[in-house]
């Protein structure tokens, strides 16, 4: 496959209010825009030049706030409590659902895991790569488990595929 820009071409922006005062990312084309959003990951945005402000993508009728601002105490009441609450209280658009897909154990909701894994419950930062063809984001905080990283706003690499499988048993 031949590309025909480079990434550079089309630089991504750190974003301080992408939406509702929230920081993210966005990657500004000849054709239009895609955003998404530090925490929790989601692409909040993708807007075509053609069709004007148009953004197919859902928006929460809800104020969010960045999941890991997300505290059982002070927010269980707007969002909801374990494990949806932190999920819904940064859900947008297309949501990322990473290590696994619905409602955590009894016990890792006792360790503080959510719905959906923990990809769209923590904050993400572009990372610089040498010799990528576009964006890369990795979690903001290692975590001793998982490590995994996004190029682009859809391709998903397990940069440790033997830890993830190792970490969470198959249901």
């Amino acid at each position: 496959m031949r590309v025909s820009r480079r990434h550079a071409d089309f630089p991504v922006r750190r974003v301080r209010n992408l939406l509702h005062g929230r920081t993210g990312y966005r990657i500004e084309t000849d054709w239009g825009r895609v955003g998404v959003l530090e925490g929790g990951g989601h692409i909040c945005e993708a807007i075509l030049k053609v069709c004007g402000e148009l953004n197919p993508l859902w928006t929460p009728p809800w104020k969010t706030i960045d999941p890991e601002d997300y505290s059982p105490s002070r927010h269980a009441r707007l969002y909801g409590p374990p494990p949806d609450g932190r999920l819904l209280a940064g859900i947008a658009g297309h949501s990322l659902s990473f290590d696994h897909f619905g409602p955590p154990s009894k016990e890792e909701i006792a360790a503080g895991r959510s719905t959906h894994g923990e990809a769209p419950s923590v904050k993400w930062k572009l990372q610089p790569v040498r010799n990528a063809l576009g964006p890369h984001c990795r979690r903001a905080q290692p975590c001793p488990r998982r490590d995994y990283t996004s190029r682009g706003p859809s391709h998903w690499i397990l940069a440790s595929p033997s830890r993830i499988a190792k970490s969470r048993p198959e249901t």
